[in-house]
């Protein structure tokens, strides 16, 4: 028997099943293309805040840098 030839029972059997494949639209409408938009994930704008092998040098130096900036302009008041 070749590859290509099927038994005869098989093709009996595989008769027997009816199967209806639904139209799949190829093209998105536009409420789902919009709802795509609107749903799509976004990069993080902290994302250099995350932590990190050295995030505990940057959560104790961030507080000092900031409070050095804070303080700067009284620094030339006195």
């Amino acid at each position: 028997m070749n590859k290509k030839e099927i038994p005869e029972e098989l093709k009996e059997r595989l008769e027997e099943f009816h199967v209806e494949i639904p139209q799949i639209p190829l093209k998105k409408n536009k409420l789902d293309q919009l709802a795509d938009w609107i749903c799509k994930p976004v990069k993080n704008p902290l994302e250099f805040l995350s932590i990190h092998e050295k995030s505990t040098i940057k959560l104790g130096l961030y507080p000092l840098f900031a409070i050095f900036i804070l303080l700067l302009p009284t620094m030339f008041l006195i």
